[in-house]
């Protein structure tokens, strides 16, 4: 009896791959091995998850995303199309997530079925969009925890970041800090410019009025009743105005996948344009190489901001901030950041203020790391925002208000 169509097929589609594998001289069906370049060989539409749990997988230091064969002789690979069915090409399917196999070079199959293809032209009829929800969880000083990341079935949640911490804000959430994990791997893809746009807890609220330059004009001039003050701080160039910076920046991440999830309005915080392209972007760079030295990668990192942002008035008093719609910039830029497997961190502090004159004690609230200093000269630069580093001890009272964990007894970098 001759097989179904279907059957029949696919059973010829393997057999022309396996010996085409073959006769290019690649590992038969015993012992085979894939090895994809993660620049050219993966498909944007799809989300590349650990073989087990919900975790992204990441190629090795080279590039490479091994996968073996149905023994393990490298890690697994599975593949989720959350918002849609895995597609072959042209050719559907009823999956929406699939464990992958290695036939040899760029082939592979769909564990269970007969199916094979490319790693390539494996993906997803609908690409998902990534989802903020709030979760029952709460920091240590209250806030809530939203999760940022993709819903892929009725009790899996992938994290793009982890721990959100939140405040109610006009209809809408703010954060206070963003908790994630340092890459294993450095992607080869550059980060472009994030296209910002509100998530679905707050579909409605206006966050580009709190961003227009003009508007925020507006606001310090009814704040300070001065138009020579207002110019000072915010010239009509909009070289001096605040800009959303996120938390967890585009080159904190791998996949496009995870630079869109973060790419929300909620995981931003509003940073004087010249301190968020000067020493606070400096401070990404610096976590990321610490991470990338880091032999285990296992780097946690928390990115926030800490009190409120206050400037002189015309008769030097003491003014807090606001943006449009009330927004309250803060004061202090901070990225704590704690290596688990040798108890040892730092945190790196900015100050969110390129008008300041001097490094004072409304400035610095913990105790300098000269050797930080040492290494990052350019730190010093107040129009850039001044940046010093703390032992997580130093920041612990800090640490303490903000919620965060505390490592009473970690050595600190720098040290």
């Amino acid at each position: 009896m001759s097989p179904p169509p279907l059957l029949g097929c696919s059973v010829a589609l393997t057999l022309l791959l396996l010996s085409s594998q073959l006769a290019s001289g690649k590992k038969g069906p015993g012992k085979p091995s894939c090895a994809f370049n993660a620049s050219t060989d993966l498909n944007a539409t799809t989300l590349y998850l650990e073989a087990s749990g919900t975790r992204f997988r990441y190629p090795d230091a080279a590039g490479q995303l091994s996968l073996g064969d149905k023994d393990k002789e490298a890690p697994g690979l599975r593949i989720a199309c959350p918002a849609g069915s895995i597609v072959l090409g042209a050719r559907p399917t009823n999956l929406t997530s699939s464990l992958l196999e290695c036939v040899g070079g760029p082939t592979v199959k769909l564990t269970g079925t007969f199916l094979f293809s490319p790693l390539k032209q494996i993906g997803c009829d609908v690409k998902a969009e990534p989802t903020l929800r709030l979760t029952s969880r709460t920091a240590g000083d209250g806030k809530r925890i939203v999760e940022v990341g993709y819903a892929l079935a009725k009790d899996e949640f992938l994290p793009v970041i982890e721990d959100l911490a939140v405040n109610s804000w006009s209809g809408g959430f703010i954060p206070r800090w963003a908790h994630f994990k340092a890459l294993p791997v450095k992607s080869t893809v550059a980060a472009g410019k994030a296209a910002l746009r509100p998530s679905p807890l707050a579909p409605k609220v206006n966050f580009a009025a709190v961003y227009d330059a003009a508007k925020q004009r507006n606001s310090f001039a009814s704040l300070f009743n001065d138009t020579a003050l207002v110019d000072k701080y915010l010239p009509a160039d909009g070289t001096h105005s605040f800009v959303a910076s996120q938390l967890v920046s585009q080159d904190d991440l791998y996949y496009e996948s995870q630079r869109s999830a973060a790419s929300y309005y909620e995981t931003t915080v509003p940073v004087w344009k010249s301190v968020e392209t000067g020493n606070w972007r400096r401070v990404g760079e610096a976590v990321r190489r610490f991470a990338a030295e880091s032999p285990t990668g296992d780097v946690d990192i928390w990115s926030g901001s800490y009190l409120s942002l206050w400037l002189r008035d015309a008769r030097n008093k003491t003014t807090y901030v606001n943006l449009p719609r009330g927004l309250k910039p803060a004061q202090f830029l901070f990225k704590y950041v704690h290596q688990a497997s040798a108890n040892k961190g730092i945190v790196f502090v900015t100050v969110n203020n390129p008008h300041l004159t001097a490094a004072d004690d409304r400035n610095v609230i913990c105790e300098e790391v000269a050797a930080c200093a040492k290494e990052h000269p350019e730190f010093g630069n107040l129009a850039k925002g001044y940046t010093y580093c703390c032992s997580l001890k130093g920041f612990e009272s800090h640490a303490k208000r903000l919620g965060l964990p505390l490592f009473a007894d970690a050595s600190q970098l720098f040290a």
